[in-house]
């Protein structure tokens, strides 16, 4: 019998007293990662120095589950961008010239079984003057995969 995402087994234990039931349960395994149907820039993926833009995750769960959202950014120092993050949105400012990864992981909180996430990655691109040479140590530090900040939200 299938009942609201659990298996639910009855199991008649023989010469017990009474023959009583004792019901047994096991998580349902249709738990279905979620979907993110995408992610929209206001205004773009690329800015200025000194901008601000937002990234808009739209996401759902095939079982409704509660979703959560995580968003990981790479590349540059620690002084080269501040982020906030509040659930599905991304509020990013780049301070340097640069080409920042951003990954988002949307992970549902289904009630009976193992979250499952799904994962997408893209690029900012941050453009504007920098002190000499920023640009050579950026490309290197891209080209190197040598990548010295790394933050989470």
């Amino acid at each position: 019998m299938l009942f609201a995402g659990w298996l639910v087994l009855t199991l008649w234990i023989a010469g017990s007293p009474k023959d009583t039931q004792a019901p047994l349960e096991n998580p349902s395994s249709d738990n279905q990662k979620p979907k993110i149907l995408g992610i929209s820039f206001d205004p773009s993926k690329v800015i200025a120095v000194g901008k601000t833009m937002t990234a808009t995750a739209n996401a759902s769960d095939p079982e409704d589950d509660t979703l959560e959202f995580k968003w990981n950014v790479e590349g540059g120092g620690k002084d080269d961008y501040d982020i906030q993050g509040d659930e599905n949105i991304l509020t990013f400012q780049g301070k340097r010239p640069g080409r920042y990864k951003v990954e988002l992981s949307v992970c549902d909180v289904p009630q009976q079984s193992k979250p499952l996430c799904t994962t997408k990655k893209f690029f900012i691109k941050v453009v504007g003057r920098a002190p000499k040479n920023a640009h050579k140590k950026i490309k290197h530090a891209m080209k190197k995969d040598l990548l010295p900040d790394r933050r989470t939200l």
